[in-house]
């Protein structure tokens, strides 16, 4: 509530993520297990709308709900219950996210990530099933004054938008440069009617400033000699003496020898996002999540580089 500072926990919804609201305000629709979930919020038991589709991002419609599945595109669920029915099929090194129902529920504004290319917004036609493709962009929102909010080059860009032709008109133009953008590469606004909300980009919550630091088992933290970087996911090795971690906005892998102080890299433009490092269990490789030929799988590498 934006009168009242203190947050109500919502009951039945541990580990959601991926919230959304649905048209009246009444209820909200997440993510949990890789299960799709609807709550109200004057009370009552969630419930279980779809299984077995890992969300990345909702939009509620009148009858239906759009949800963007990790890997395999745009999914249309009914807010009954029922079979969810696929509505865009990616191509290959594509993933199609953070849907928003448009005005008249004929349109799905949506990002499409690629391994090869810049993000890029577009829009679905629910009555040819067209994809049209709009405009270089990340995270775009549509809002009432007749635009759509976007992400671009580390700011938020606002372009002019007629929700009936589908068509943007004029130029984008800048809209704040101090917003911050998560470690995956999102920047972190929503909007509802007039209003634009985001998290503040500051010194502190800059994600580059971080020194890895471990804890031993009494409590004593040791910060290791390295240069503040993006430090992301790290694994220790069997033996306990290195460690594998992602680093920098490419994410790429580098391990850390605590005996010898050698920083190692592993990999170069290679990693897909939140794929946590794992170890062999002999501790000589590092396994990750790549891609080849534009097909998704498991590499490894030694440990060593």
């Amino acid at each position: 509530d934006v009168d009242d500072v203190e947050p109500r926990t919502m009951a039945g919804t541990n580990g959601g993520s991926d919230v959304f609201f649905s048209q009246d305000g009444a209820a909200l629709g997440f993510e949990t297990r890789s299960e799709l979930w609807t709550v109200r919020l004057d009370g009552g038991s969630p419930q279980r709308l779809a299984a077995n589709q890992p969300l990345r991002g909702g939009s509620w419609g009148e009858a239906n709900i759009v949800i963007g599945r990790i890997l395999s595109g745009l999914w249309l669920a009914a807010t009954r219950g029922g079979e969810s029915r696929q509505l865009t099929v990616p191509r290959q090194g594509e993933r199609h996210e953070l849907p928003q129902m448009l005005p008249g529920g004929h349109a799905v504004l949506f990002t499409i990530l690629s391994l090869n290319d810049t993000p890029r917004t577009a829009v679905y036609l629910f009555g040819s099933g067209e994809t049209r493709p709009l405009f270089e962009g990340i995270g775009a929102r549509f809002v009432s004054s007749g635009h759509i909010v976007f992400g671009r080059q580390g700011k938020l860009w606002a372009i002019a938008f007629d929700p009936e032709s589908l068509r943007t008109v004029g130029a984008a133009q800048p809209v704040r440069d101090d917003v911050l953008w998560s470690a995956s590469g999102y920047p972190q606004f929503t909007t509802g009617g007039h209003v634009l909300a985001y998290v503040r980009r500051t010194q502190s919550s800059d994600h580059r400033a971080r020194v890895p630091t471990w804890l031993d088992r009494h409590g004593k933290r040791h910060a290791l000699p390295l240069e503040p970087q993006h430090f992301m996911l790290p694994r220790w090795a069997p033996d306990g003496t290195r460690f594998a971690v992602q680093v920098g906005t490419t994410r790429d892998l580098w391990t850390y020898d605590l005996a010898r102080g050698m920083f190692t890299k592993l990999t170069s433009d290679r990693v897909i996002a939140f794929s946590a490092p794992a170890w062999t269990p002999d501790g000589t490789r590092v396994a990750f999540t790549t891609w080849f030929d534009d097909s998704v799988g498991l590499g490894w590498v030694p440990w060593d580089g």
